[in-house]
């Protein structure tokens, strides 16, 4: 019976999007567009290079030649080597660098699946080349407490998993299922699977912000459904923004502030930021498939994701009130 209404709630989804790109196919393949642009222009420079480097170190076992430099945030959370290097690459680098190198580090059997649970409950979040050569010159926003608030919410969140029973031995490096012999891999094959992961991984980023910056048009038609029941264009505007958000945030925010408009964006920051913490369904679908291998599990994940989600929140709305 549950299944049945699954599969009847997915046909019907799938029918309506069918009818709204047939429909309204200018502004759906606006939308496709603009995820296309972002895609080709933002997220290729700044992820690729990375994603191929990194494949590149995992795949070679050099990570524990070059971690020594990261040894402040192994002390700080005593974990090892290669743990502190994907947790460097998951908060400079940014989404979804966080969950490909704890999906890397798990395939190598460089890493324990409990260890790949505790990494990933707060490791795959927008980095900051994004966040600052994109969304805060986008809003004009230059309060540094923003970004603060953004980056340590989730490392507080990692200090304090730590120190949690379930998590109190995972500095161990390997555990019975994990002491497999493999073979040598050269450096040219090292290289060559580490360039056509990251070739997949891009390419995988790349379609779903198409994809679901073309579902965008799903919050715009219940904003003005909403608009015209509710008679409130404040309400409407914040019901577009917050769902364009949850479905792509890049493109969630450009209809955000284009619905909103620059004199009342400030208000809102806050939200914002606690949707910048989920990433939106784009980037949890992209989240699933990289880890679908791993075994890790997509809820867990969500349910980390938004409890920091609030918090962020709840500590912006404070930081605001009181600067005001």
């Amino acid at each position: 019976m549950k299944n049945n209404v699954k599969k009847t709630l997915l046909c019907g989804f799938l029918l309506s999007a069918f009818l709204l790109l047939l429909s309204d196919s200018s502004r759906c393949i606006s939308y496709a567009s603009q995820g296309l642009l972002l895609w080709f222009e933002k997220m290729i420079p700044t992820l690729f290079p990375f994603m191929v480097l990194s494949g590149f170190l995992v795949r070679s076992k050099l990570i524990e030649k070059v971690s020594f430099l990261l040894f402040p945030i192994t002390a700080i959370f005593h974990i090892t080597p290669v743990m502190s290097y994907a947790l460097f690459m998951g908060f400079t680098c940014g989404f979804p660098m966080g969950a490909k190198v704890i999906s890397d580090l798990w395939e190598t059997k460089q890493i324990t699946k409990k260890q790949g649970e505790f990494l990933l409950a707060f490791n795959n979040n927008i980095g900051p080349t994004y966040l600052l050569g994109y969304v805060l010159p986008f809003f004009s926003l230059n309060q540094p407490y923003h970004i603060a608030v953004f980056y340590l919410v989730p490392l507080g969140y990692g200090l304090f998993l730590r120190i949690l029973p379930r998590y109190r031995g995972i500095n161990i490096n390997t555990c019975p299922q994990y002491t497999v012999t493999e073979k040598h891999i050269s450096g040219m094959a090292s290289f060559y699977h580490a360039l056509t992961g990251a070739l997949e991984q891009i390419n995988l980023l790349g379609g779903c912000m198409i994809l679901f910056n073309c579902l965008l048009i799903y919050p715009l038609y219940l904003s003005e459904i909403l608009l015209n029941i509710m008679k409130s264009h404040q309400l409407s505007n914040l019901i577009r923004g917050s769902l364009s958000c949850l479905t792509e945030i890049g493109g969630g925010l450009f209809l955000w502030k284009n619905s909103i408009g620059m004199e009342n964006i400030s208000i809102y920051f806050p939200l914002i930021f606690s949707f910048l913490t989920i990433g939106g369904l784009s980037c949890i679908v992209q989240t699933a498939f990289i880890l679908e291998k791993t075994g890790l599990s997509i809820k867990k994940y969500l349910l980390h994701k938004a409890l920091q989600s609030l918090l962020i929140f709840l500590l912006l709305t404070q930081i605001t009130k009181m600067l005001q």
